[in-house]
């Protein structure tokens, strides 16, 4: 007989997911979220605060919390031209890809984005 064979049960180890204490493993470890997954939860997010259409994402950077995503919509179309009313909204998600918060940072007309980018 074999003594460095452990039998199930006695002087057996534990898996490395079912830590000592617990009698059920624990889920693994979600992957971290890539970039374009957590631009497609904020593009859904939009949904749930404002009807108005997603123009852009402008900005999106991860954190120790999560991630923080800039948003722009369309708030009001132009009647003539294209001076749309834009709304810039940050939104907070987990690292799961959660919505957890938002808010409207700013509101401005297309024509004044495009001079600002400009420097003039």
């Amino acid at each position: 007989m074999n003594r460095d064979l452990p039998i199930a049960g006695i002087g057996a180890e534990r898996p490395a997911a079912c830590p000592v204490g617990e009698s059920t493993p624990r889920a693994p470890e979600a992957a971290p979220l890539s970039l374009g997954a957590v631009i497609a939860a904020a593009e859904a997010a939009v949904s749930l605060f404002t009807r108005a259409p997603l123009d852009q994402i402008s900005s999106c950077t991860a954190s120790d919390s999560g991630w923080t995503v800039r948003v722009d919509v369309v708030e009001t179309r132009a009647r003539i031209g294209n001076n749309d009313l834009l709304a810039s909204y940050e939104l907070s998600l987990d690292h799961e890809g959660n919505a957890r918060a938002f808010s409207r940072v700013g509101k401005s007309y297309r024509e004044d984005r495009v001079m600002e980018a400009d420097g003039t």
